[in-house]
């Protein structure tokens, strides 16, 4: 009779590959496998195995939503992945984020969603209900992120949208927070600075007619402007897929003869925009949004003595910026940081924060628990969580001079 198979002295290494081995030289010593092994050879087997067998890593899921919008891809979505990463990088580093006593290592699951948002709340699902994270970051844009924040609200899934500013995007909901300062305040910022420090007297203002954000800003500026007894001379939209409607509306502003023209719209070195302005005569000042790449735009002396809002400043001498700055340089030694990746680098760290604050990964703790956090100094900015998804936080105001910015205004927290 065939012996049976006896488990050696000392038992193989735990990993699942070792007991394979062993259980296949086993099979190839005794030449066979038995029709009906006996069952404690069965239970020696169960033994063995559940032996190899690593414990799961307890796991913390951010789902990170991306745009693959070539506009904004390289100014905004790219630094902004970079930025999530240093932060993962830096809690599992750490040893991950402590929760209801447990060590979680932190896992980001990456989608990318074309720019529409019926493309963002179908990324946000897949996230979701496939992909099984705990919260979400992103999109960055308004429209997007209030597509995807939608689903997130449905699901009871914590979502932090970094860069988005249009109101719609927190309001009536529980679980979606922003970062950024809202489309209000920077009109209104914006309106005060033209009207109290440049002088203005004459604005006009051109946006994309899709864009609830352009439209938010335009609307709150204008009301601001006014107020302190600015004139808006002129209007424009235009249809982003039509070029044409664009030129037209530039020269409509031309022949009204604004000393500045308010653009939020997406602004780079090659913006339209920018050239076409300057192309059909324009010499007046520029006024811009947070949603210009400021830095593209600086290199390329296109916008020369333009204001722009911003949400942050590289130059600013916070320790939490200048560590986070350090930290991102030596991942991405050659790659500039921009307000993407700080936004997204405070949105993990924030998260974490708030599910080990919470105690739980996922639902309406750890969104009650990142919107009472109180103060917190983060890499995009310094903010007072105070019970909603709107924290209060500051707002710097730049003009950009042949290659490079000057600070002109910096805001401490803005209700």
């Amino acid at each position: 009779m065939a012996s049976r198979p006896v488990m050696p002295a000392s038992w193989p290494a735990t990993s699942s590959a070792a007991c394979v081995a062993w259980r296949a030289r086993v099979v190839r010593k005794r030449g066979r496998v038995p029709a009906a092994p006996a069952l404690s050879t069965l239970v020696l087997c169960a033994l063995a195995l559940a032996a190899c067998r690593k414990p799961r890593v307890a796991e913390f899921r951010i789902g990170l939503i991306r745009s693959i919008d070539r506009g904004t891809q390289r100014a905004a979505d790219e630094p902004g992945r970079h930025g999530a990463a240093v932060a993962v990088g830096e809690l599992n580093a750490a040893g991950g984020v402590r929760i209801a006593g447990v060590t979680h290592r932190i896992v980001l699951v990456e989608r990318t969603t074309a720019a529409r948002p019926d493309a963002a709340a179908s990324v946000a699902r897949e996230l979701v209900n496939l992909e099984s994270v705990d919260v979400l970051v992103g999109p960055n844009t308004s429209a997007l992120a209030e597509a995807a924040g939608a689903v997130a609200e449905a699901a009871g899934v914590p979502l932090i949208a970094p860069l988005a500013s249009a109101a719609p995007v927190t309001e009536g909901r529980e679980f979606v927070t922003r970062l950024a300062f809202l489309d209000g305040v920077q009109g209104r910022l914006l309106a005060r600075f033209a009207r109290d420090s440049m002088r203005l007297g004459r604005v006009a203002s051109m946006h994309n007619a899709a864009s609830i954000y352009g439209r938010d800003i335009v609307t709150l500026f204008a009301t601001e402007f006014r107020s302190r007894g600015g004139l808006i001379v002129a209007a424009e939209t235009f249809d982003a897929d039509d070029p044409a409607s664009r030129i037209r509306a530039i020269r409509r502003l031309a022949a009204a003869r604004p000393e500045a023209v308010l653009l939020p719209n997406f602004s780079s070195a090659d913006s339209l925009d920018l050239r076409q302005m300057r192309t059909l005569g324009f010499r007046g000042r520029l006024l811009g949004s947070d949603f210009w790449d400021a830095a593209a735009i600086e290199r390329s002396g296109i916008a020369d003595g333009a204001i722009v809002t911003a949400n942050w400043d590289r130059r600013a001498e916070r320790p939490e910026l200048q560590a986070f700055l350090r930290a991102f340089s030596a991942r991405y030694p050659e790659e500039r940081p921009r307000a993407t990746a700080a936004a997204n680098y405070d949105a993990i760290r924030l998260l974490a924060a708030a599910a080990a604050r919470a105690g739980t990964r996922s639902g309406a703790p750890v969104a009650r628990a990142l919107r009472t956090m109180g103060e917190y100094a983060g890499a995009f900015g310094s903010y007072r969580f105070i019970g909603s998804g709107d924290p209060v936080r500051g707002a710097v105001i730049l003009e950009l001079r042949g290659d490079s910015s000057r600070l002109r205004a910096l805001y401490g927290p803005l209700p």
